[in-house]
């Protein structure tokens, strides 16, 4: 049994970083060739993907190098600096990104005119810096210090620091508080979108009764405009909702054990469970472009046009 997992673990593996390469890949590609997802908004995804992509890149692989090698580190303490870290910064960004993209929705649904006007290229730029700046200044403080590792340790073992402050500091800004903070964004969204259904639909009795047809004429394009622009909103509102119920469980299982192991003394955890927890956590770095084909049709297309177009001789 031992020897059937050891040989099956290699092959899980490989197959979730092939996913999450090819299906990120698709996500940043789709973006750039597909027109219609040529918005200034789905760079907040680029960033997304890119953090993912990332993970699947730098992060993974080492991971299955120390598991094939029964847990030992065998490449030396620069590069398993480089791994904890890289993994904290990566695997922050994701999350962030999830977040700023949430803060994007719920902006354009409350007041999807005025934010349209600031949603320029720049604005979303200066987003995605403070999330990657963010994930910067959650990630490197152990290299610098923050941390209790040994020299003689790091040698046979590369692990995350278990001190227990700097715990609390990542994990409350890598999961907890964006967690905390994108349910109640969503709260919002919620109740927001649910109060411009009400309002248009007022608004669509009256006019229809005549009471002041010749009265608001010229903004009835506006309305239009405006029930199109909250309609796709709330679309995409609900396709980032799925992914976060996604991320919350995926990632849930290892902060968990992530802060609560080192502060409980008679706690334990099997590796093996607690290789399962950190493997849950990167899949939703595979998920997030499956979901994105699965509920959002502008998606969907771009995908499909990519890969019908690298099937098709002369295309």
């Amino acid at each position: 049994l031992a020897n059937y997992s050891i040989s099956i673990y290699p092959l899980i593996v490989v197959i979730i970083i092939f996913m999450t390469i090819i299906g990120n890949s698709l996500v940043v590609i789709a973006v750039f060739s597909y027109r219609p997802l040529r918005k200034v908004q789905n760079y907040l995804l680029v960033s997304l993907a890119a953090s993912d992509l990332c993970v699947a890149t730098f992060v993974m692989p080492l991971h299955v190098v120390q598991f094939l090698a029964g847990g030992r580190w065998l490449l030396g303490m620069v590069i398993c600096h480089f791994f904890t870290t890289a993994d904290i910064f990566l695997c922050t960004s994701s999350i962030l990104n999830l977040c700023a993209i949430a803060l994007d929705r719920y902006w354009a649904i409350h007041d999807p005119l005025n934010y349209a006007q600031k949603r320029t290229l720049r604005f979303v730029c200066i987003i995605i810096a403070i999330v990657w700046l963010a994930s910067g200044c959650i990630s490197v403080p152990p290299l610098i210090g923050w941390n209790d590792w040994s020299g003689e340790s790091l040698k046979t073992h590369c692990q995350l620091t278990t001190e227990k402050a700097f715990i609390i500091f990542s994990a409350s800004g890598s999961f907890f508080v964006p967690l905390i903070l994108m349910i109640i964004v969503y709260v919002k969204i919620f109740l927001a979108a649910r109060q411009r259904i009400r309002t248009n639909r007022v608004l669509k009795e009256i006019v229809e009764c005549g009471i002041i047809l010749s009265l608001y004429q010229p903004a009835t394009f506006l309305q239009k405009r405006e029930k199109i622009s909250v309609a796709k909103e709330k679309r995409a509102a609900k396709t980032i909702a799925v992914i976060i119920f996604v991320f919350s469980f995926c990632w849930l299982p290892f902060f968990s054990a992530y802060v609560i192991l080192p502060f409980c003394e008679t706690c334990s955890l099997h590796p093996k469970v607690q290789q399962a927890f950190v493997w849950l956590g990167y899949i939703n770095s595979s998920l997030n472009p499956v979901l994105y084909g699965i509920l959002n049709i502008e998606f969907r297309r771009g995908f499909k046009k990519i890969l019908c177009s690298r099937s098709i001789p002369g295309h």
